[in-house]
């Protein structure tokens, strides 16, 4: 769905007396790992409110203050590690030698080594059960995590580990719109999700008090997990496009 063109979103409007609204949840698979791996440096900053990547990045290169070339960096570092990789995929998205990749991921592990442990939790889980789970308990099996070859086996402990945090995400997509049918008799429809954002269409004259308290309902999830609750962005428009650009 996101790679639908922009013009093309323009189309993609409200029915007649309503209106779009679109919220975004800052970094929410770095938050469930962070918050899963119990990484209180990491959870310190996000219900802080300041920028996740801005500060992981200052750790990882040694700076007081990084441009948005070098926020890139742990954006970069921080989605690799959850998508198991040890340095190939960091050296191709930021340009650097597979050694300089390797010590970034390196670092990144040291710096919150809460989140190297859950990986290697989630891996050593997956070679017993052949299988993985995310927070909530879903499971993906992963029948050949004990194969006799090597590229094998490490392509499966990448698989669990992406699957613990992404499919964690997923399932919070899931209850979150669950949860917007708590707003049905207020004309509030749940449309679709894309990676971190949540479009809803809710009447025209609803006020952005209201939408952002449905949102931060939609995103506090401390009845599941002692609180958890995603940060986030929420704009209005009148289609799809719109919304986004606002964001």
């Amino acid at each position: 769905v996101n790679q639908i063109p922009k013009e093309i979103r323009e189309a993609i409007i409200p029915a007649k007396g309503k209106k779009f609204i679109m919220f975004d949840w800052s970094s929410a698979e770095l938050y469930i790992a962070a918050y899963w791996s119990k990484c209180k440096k990491i959870l310190d900053w996000y219900s802080s409110g300041v920028d996740l990547h801005s500060e992981i990045s200052k750790e990882l290169l040694g700076l007081d203050n990084v441009t948005k070339e070098q926020r890139n960096v742990s954006k970069v570092v921080s989605f690799a590690t959850i998508y198991g990789s040890e340095g190939a995929a960091v050296g191709r998205r930021l340009n650097i030698s597979l050694d300089e990749a390797k010590d970034l991921v390196a670092s990144y592990m040291s710096t919150f080594p809460e989140i190297a442990q859950l990986r290697a939790r989630v891996v050593s889980y997956a070679h017993k059960n052949y299988c993985t789970r995310t927070i909530f308990g879903r499971i993906r099996r992963i029948p050949e995590i004990n194969s006799d070859q090597q590229f094998v086996r490490e392509k499966c402990e990448r698989q669990a580990f992406n699957t613990a945090i992404q499919a964690s995400c997923a399932d919070f997509f899931k209850k979150a719109a669950v949860k917007s049918l708590k707003f049905k008799d207020e004309g509030v429809e749940y449309k679709f999700g894309v990676f971190d954002s949540h479009l809803l269409e809710v009447p025209e004259d609803m006020s952005m008090e209201r939408c952002q308290e449905i949102a931060n309902y939609m995103s506090d999830f401390s009845e599941d997990f002692e609180g958890f609750k995603f940060r986030f962005d929420v704009a209005e428009g009148k289609n799809w496009r719109e919304c986004q650009d606002k964001l």
